[in-house]
């Protein structure tokens, strides 16, 4: 349960950089994220 909440935030998260614009290396962050939260799951 725990990770299908981080997992929405991060999208979240990233959509709302996405709209901001911003940069390659935040967008590596929250990819790098996803992958830790997809793995605990």
């Amino acid at each position: 349960m725990l990770g299908l909440v981080e997992s929405l935030n991060a999208q979240a998260w990233a959509s709302l950089l996405g709209r901001r614009g911003a940069c390659r290396s935040s967008n590596q962050r929250l990819e790098s994220l996803l992958r830790v939260v997809s793995r605990a799951d």
